[in-house]
């Protein structure tokens, strides 16, 4: 009889322990290293928003090229998502060439996991930036 009436508290201490083990496991960052992880990239325009038109880019992340020619924006959209491309981790350079050579910015991210990368092209100049989640469109 004592058995039966242990049974729920048994239960109950297993199911606290487990939890336990799922949510320590789960609150670090990892890297994934020697694997290909994913880079998103996003080309923004804010100058194109009202009226829509093409940017001529070349766009690589290390050694990866995500896009080579002209891209369309419709009016009313500030942003593209360009292909995804896949990386191993490690610190990888990423370059944007705007309009054959008119702007061009490189920089080095670290990619750890799956990375968003931001282009942004204002006028003349283009910057680079990149987080770990989707980026906001710039206005």
């Amino acid at each position: 009889m004592r058995i039966i009436r242990l049974l729920p508290l048994l239960s109950l201490a297993v199911f606290a322990a487990l939890s336990g083990l799922v949510s320590s496991s789960c609150a670090h960052d990892y890297t994934l290293e020697n694997r290909e992880t994913p880079v998103h990239v996003w080309l923004s325009a804010p100058d194109l928003l009202e009226r829509g038109g093409t940017v001529d880019v070349l766009i690589y992340v290390g050694a990866e090229k995500v896009v080579q020619g002209p891209v369309r924006f419709a009016a009313g959209v500030g942003h593209v998502v360009l292909p995804t491309v896949y990386v191993t981790a490690g610190r990888k350079t990423v370059s944007a060439v705007v309009r054959g050579g008119t702007a061009s910015a490189t920089t080095k991210i670290g990619v750890e996991g799956e990375t968003w990368v931001q282009v942004v092209v204002r006028g003349r100049s283009v910057t680079i930036g990149s987080g770990e989640q989707a980026p906001v469109a710039p206005r």
